[in-house]
């Protein structure tokens, strides 16, 4: 069992109607631009940049997606009561989320705690899927990995470094970065900063080992699925040669037991007529 499974966060499981788990891949994936909206909605209350209709619509956006996922979910799921317990971290989630909709200042650092402790478990099915496509060589998960770590990261820099000043830079930052390249013209200054590059540079590293053998994957699969192409056309020509010659010799088998009738009733006819030369004479004398 993985780790947000263990958390309560565990999606729907793998035997559940095909409807279900279509949905829970769609919410799943979608989770990431949630994950991204709490970011940013972090930096730039930090920064005094968010207006407050803008705060109020990013909580009840984020609050109103937790809700219809898991609600749809149970709805459609064939075993609610598994669901439910798989899932009860989804249900405090959403009950904790009512903090998001009071103005008190009291609460505000409490505010500020749920969004981060949120994005981190929203973040957690995800970190599974990147950990999946190291050995399935998915090559769709690792490109939204590299862009959801450029971004993640892009956003967190520009909120702790004084030498990146804006989410721009810093995503800009986090991309030459993660490509290796460096240009220069963006650069920590603080310690953590230059740690977090250290980090970045050795993920950058990884994805590129990543990437490549998803493309190595990629071209591989068409090889195969080339050949397995060839492969089926022979077959079907295969197959209907032996539909044919099945075909033949069930003939060939009527014919014969046509022929063993036809050899039946002659042997019949020859009989009786032996039994007639036979009592011809009879007759006559």
């Amino acid at each position: 069992m993985k780790l947000h499974a263990y958390l309560g966060l565990a999606s729907v499981a793998d035997d559940e109607s095909p409807l279900a788990s279509q949905w829970a891949r769609w919410f799943d994936g979608a989770m990431i631009i949630v994950v991204i909206l709490l970011a940013l909605q972090w930096h730039l209350t930090h920064k005094n940049e968010l207006s407050l209709s803008s705060d109020i619509l990013i909580n009840a956006s984020v609050w109103a997606f937790l809700v219809a996922r898991f609600c749809l979910l149970a709805f459609l799921v064939k075993n609610r009561l598994r669901y439910f317990q798989q899932n009860v971290m989804y249900a405090l989630i959403i009950l904790a989320g009512l903090v998001l909709f009071f103005r008190v200042p009291a609460i505000q650092s409490l505010v500020e705690t749920y969004r981060i402790v949120l994005a981190v478990l929203l973040l957690l099915p995800w970190l599974d899927s990147f950990y999946d496509s190291l050995s399935d060589n998915r090559l769709g998960t690792t490109v939204w990995s590299v862009f959801t770590t450029v971004v993640l990261i892009g956003v967190l820099i520009s909120d702790i470094d004084p030498g990146i000043h804006s989410v721009k830079d810093g995503i800009w930052w986090a991309w030459v970065t993660v490509s290796t390249v460096g240009y220069g013209d963006v650069v920590p200054t603080s310690d953590i900063g230059r740690v977090l590059a250290a980090f970045l540079i050795f993920m950058g590293l990884c994805f590129f080992a990543i990437l490549t053998a998803n493309f190595s994957a990629v071209f591989m699969q068409r090889k195969v699925r080339k050949v397995g192409e060839k492969v089926d056309r022979e077959m079907a020509i295969v197959k209907q040669e032996s539909d044919d010659l099945k075909a033949m010799l069930a003939h060939l088998q009527q014919l014969q037991n046509h022929d063993e009738a036809i050899l039946k009733v002659l042997t019949t006819i020859e009989t009786r007529l032996t039994v007639l030369e036979q009592r011809l004479p009879r007759t006559s004398s």
